[in-house]
């Protein structure tokens, strides 16, 4: 196939214009501990869960009621702790990563909800805890806050910033999935 002399130059002239246009809008830093979720913590618990249900149900058939209802009560603390820690924990990171993501839109309110959200979920952990960890709460739950004060008057908040609460986020998941023990609700 022949080209013509007058498409090369058009050629010539369109590619380095479109490979100047690709390059011209900088893409934002990766942010790994907004962008790569997990739900790994709750395969423990959930295992937990399973193991004492399946024990309760054996003791169940041999009729030893006691033990039975014991395994029971374990198996509902498991879920207390999903429903008190895990689950609002994980939630409040996924709502700080969509403001993250509504922010990098310009969607400056949905960001500010989603960290009320966030904030919101963090609350039932904070109410929950006996630990050291309420101070860093609180401290998260601050720094949250002043993220909403800007997102409320349009300003771009940096990357690092939700990365930073994020990171918190994970480390305090991390925590209670090494610390939680089974006769904690």
């Amino acid at each position: 196939m022949k080209v013509h002399k007058r498409n090369q130059s058009h050629l010539v002239v369109l590619v380095p214009v479109l490979l100047w246009l690709s390059c011209s809008d900088k893409m934002p830093a990766r942010q790994p501990a907004l962008e790569d979720g997990t739900l790994y913590a709750l395969t423990p618990v959930l295992t937990e869960v399973k193991r004492h249900l399946d024990a309760a149900r054996q003791y169940q058939l041999t009729g030893r009621d006691l033990r039975a209802a014991q395994e029971f009560l374990a198996a509902r603390n498991s879920i207390e702790k999903l429903e008190s820690y895990y689950l609002p924990l994980l939630n409040s990171r996924a709502h700080v990563a969509a403001s993250y993501r509504l922010m990098q839109q310009k969607q400056f309110f949905k960001a500010k909800e989603e960290l009320v959200n966030a904030r919101a979920q963090l609350a039932k952990v904070s109410a929950k805890a006996e630990d050291e960890n309420v101070e860093l709460i609180s401290k998260i739950s601050t720094e949250m806050q002043l993220v909403e004060k800007s997102l409320e008057r349009r300003k771009t908040v940096p990357p690092e910033t939700f990365n930073s609460i994020a990171v918190t986020l994970n480390k305090l998941t991390a925590f209670y999935q090494a610390n939680l023990k089974e006769d904690l609700p």
